[in-house]
């Protein structure tokens, strides 16, 4: 049994992973944590004048996703834990996912990056739970 936990390397990463880590014990399940990256007009337009190759900015967002998910996991003694990054748009990657181990629950945050990239590219949680006949468990933050 797999407990999936997509997070976005946010201020709210955090809730997620340790709400995904509460269910996946509760459960007895294998945990695996998703990070999708998806560069957009949105970065490219923050780095107006940055000369930086794509695949070095995308390598470095997954690093510092990582960076803040490692405390939040080092000490966890007997729960199996999977991390993965994927490139896409979040919610097909999350459920794409969640259907490739056969997840028996999504953990995702109600909203990651802010309420005007929600308003302007629509909620990645609304999303998912519109394109999966899977458990969504989604955490308030």
């Amino acid at each position: 049994m797999i407990v999936l936990g997509a997070v976005d390397g946010s201020e709210h990463t955090d809730i997620v992973v340790r709400q995904a880590v509460r269910f996946a014990k509760l459960m007895d399940a294998d945990l695996h944590l998703l990070h999708v990256v998806h560069l957009t007009g949105l970065y490219y337009s923050a780095l107006a004048g940055v000369l930086i190759d794509e695949t070095e900015l995308e390598q470095r967002l997954v690093a510092s996703v990582w960076e803040r998910v490692e405390p939040l996991i080092e000490s966890l003694d007997g729960l199996t834990v999977t991390t993965v990054s994927r490139s896409g748009y979040a919610a097909n990657a999350i459920t794409d996912y969640a259907d490739e181990v056969d997840a028996e629950l999504i953990v995702i945050g109600s909203r990651g990056w802010g309420a005007v990239k929600a308003a302007v590219l629509g909620s990645t949680s609304q999303r998912v739970l519109h394109e999966t006949d899977r458990n969504v468990l989604v955490v308030s933050v």
